[in-house]
């Protein structure tokens, strides 16, 4: 709806690269290319389509770290007022003038048609979109009878609804953030405001996780009931599209942990004169006249609300579809588990193609079959990032990859044990963090913990091997940034078969 018509056509060369991946999808060379096409604005040339792809591809492949950062470091998705200076330092030489004109003249309008505030742009039309999915939400949820069709059907709607209202509109609102995000932060490459100016900006934004956790000290004081604040988040949980992992409404413990630290009074957030005549000048310098500056940041606080509510919304549906499809197991005389080797197609293809044979014996195999599947492709051990061939056949270590033990999957309390530590805690199945992988520790395997996760080590340190002989799932290695998202939370999520360490925060 931004861009129009994704370039899938342009004659770009064979790509020796994926982008990153998770054990659910590995990413193939198509793909990339479909997604780096799908950034260019459908009326250049396929010359220059060609020339640009190609080039994007390059840097990725030299700078794999960039895989995560692709709208900022590797594609020019929209204009902004840095485009000259990122485009000469990223591609210097890459294209002629006249080309470099009809690409910036491109993402120019882009970009002109993206910031309108009117009823008719698409920002508005995606919150709109939304809006109406949280209509259909409000409305009560039919209940059909213990009938796996019916609940099948049921399914079947709220996927439809949930494409149509939520995810499609919520990817032109998480593509209206990028433009908002980068219009700021060319901004303040050129100096017309400073970074705690715009630091002040964000926090005058409330989102809805600020309300969640405004909501969540009301509960802890008694002023929300738990069954007001669960109709409202009960949907939400640490991994939106995992029937293994339980929402907050299945969580008992919910609601055991302290007040959650609120930030200061939100001050509404005002440019200065001398801001505002920089950006305006900005914007009059680069042709961006749809809006001048103070309405450049309403439209960017529009947007980074409005990608977050849309998540928001849209998970809703997400969950109901999940708790909906473990029903359908159910009635079937099959666990979470088992219903998690499925797709969701193999479920719904009964609506369009009834059975005539038995149907639990049918599902019986195919979740057999993909047990199988699944211990075969667990037994091979691939990098995040497979740039060619030879990354399949000898395993890069990406810096803060962790090294995953085992194929177990939990959830629960983080404990950071340190060297100068005096009183020993209750480990007993807890999720033990250390910094190196030594050992020195070797006692904790006498605690009855749940798992362990180090800063420091490799795959053959010597808590590797003593995790892999105790069969106990551990994140060896994962770095320093991880490392303290996790024992800055009261939880996390080791999932060594899936590759994932998450915090886990109710807020």
């Amino acid at each position: 709806p931004i861009y129009g018509a994704g370039r899938t056509d342009s004659g770009v060369h064979a790509v020796k690269m994926y982008a990153h991946f998770d054990v659910t999808e590995l990413i193939s060379t198509d793909k990339l290319l479909h997604d780096l096409n799908s950034f260019l604005p459908k009326d250049i040339e396929d010359t220059l389509a060609e020339k640009l792809v190609n080039a994007y591809v390059d840097r990725l492949n030299k700078n794999p770290q960039l895989h995560d950062k692709i709208e900022f470091d590797v594609v020019q998705t929209a204009f902004d007022f840095s485009i000259d200076d990122n485009f000469e330092e990223r591609y210097p030489n890459l294209l002629t003038k006249d080309e470099l004109i009809d690409y910036k003249n491109a993402l120019r309008q882009i970009t002109v048609d993206s910031i309108k505030l009117d009823e008719k742009g698409s920002l508005k039309s995606a919150l709109n979109d939304i809006e109406f999915l949280k209509e259909l939400q409000q409305k009560k949820f039919i209940h059909y009878k213990k009938d796996s069709f019916s609940i099948a059907d049921q399914i079947n709607n709220l996927v439809n609804e949930c494409i149509k209202y939520g995810t499609l509109p919520f990817s032109i609102l998480a593509r209206h953030g990028f433009i908002a995000e980068s219009l700021l932060r060319s901004s303040l490459k050129k100096e017309v405001i400073t970074e705690e100016r715009l630091k002040e900006f964000r926090r005058s934004i409330v989102t809805v996780a600020g309300e969640m956790s405004h909501d969540f000290n009301l509960v802890l004081a008694k002023k929300l009931t738990q069954e007001e604040y669960l109709e409202k988040y009960g949907h939400l949980r640490p991994g939106s599209y995992d029937i293994l992992s339980p929402n907050y409404a299945n969580r008992k413990d919910l609601f055991d942990g302290q007040t959650i630290r609120e930030p200061d009074l939100i001050v509404p957030f005002k440019l200065t004169n001398q801001e505002n005549d920089g950006i305006n000048r900005l914007l009059n310098e680069n042709e961006l006249y749809t809006v001048n500056a103070e309405e450049l940041f309403v439209y960017a606080e529009e947007a980074i609300k409005g990608r977050e509510y849309a998540k928001f919304i849209f998970t809703k549906h997400l969950s109901r579809i999940l708790e909906l499809t473990a029903k359908w197991g159910e009635l079937k005389g099959f666990t979470r588990e088992q219903v998690s080797m499925l797709t969701i197609n193999e479920i719904l293809e009964i609506l369009v193609s009834p059975l005539t044979k038995d149907v639990k014996l049918y599902f019986e195999n195919k979740i057999n079959i993909a047990e199988e599947n699944f211990k075969i492709a667990s037994s091979f051990k691939l990098s995040y990032l497979i740039r060619s061939t030879r990354d399949v056949h000898i395993v890069p270590m990406q810096r803060s990859s962790p090294n995953f033990i085992g194929n177990q999957r939990i959830e629960g309390e983080v404990i950071e044990l340190t060297p100068y530590l005096e009183d020993i805690p209750n480990l007993k199945g807890k999720i033990i963090c250390i910094e190196g992988a030594d050992p020195g520790y070797d006692w904790i395997f006498t605690r009855n913990i749940a798992g362990l996760i180090t800063k420091y080590g490799g795959a053959n340190s010597h808590m590797a091997i003593r995790c892999a002989e105790y069969d106990l799932p551990a994140a060896i290695g994962c770095g320093e940034q991880p490392f303290e998202r996790v024992i800055s939370s009261k939880k996390c999520l080791l999932d060594c078969q899936g590759k994932r360490l998450e915090p886990i925060e109710f807020n």
